[in-house]
């Protein structure tokens, strides 16, 4: 069976727009971390430090724990 020129259109325009999308929805789930340690001056550490990160998405804020640490697991880039 032949198709016909306008079905062979149709077709390639949804294969153009699905490989087109594809990239774009991967893009959308990466995912990195971000990791530390605040500390002073005299490298002491320090607990209680809000953190904020921003970008991509809303922001995320942490405290940082007795030891100084924060952690973001799951930030999207």
């Amino acid at each position: 069976m032949k198709l016909n020129d306008n079905w062979r259109r149709c077709l390639v325009l949804v294969a153009v727009l699905l490989v087109g999308t594809a990239g774009v929805a991967f893009a959308q789930t990466e995912k990195g971390g971000l990791f530390g340690t605040v500390v002073d001056n005299q490298g002491q550490r320090l607990p209680g430090v809000t953190i904020t990160v921003s970008g991509v998405g809303a922001p995320q804020i942490q405290v940082t724990g007795a030891d100084g640490q924060f952690r973001f697991p799951a930030l999207s880039i």
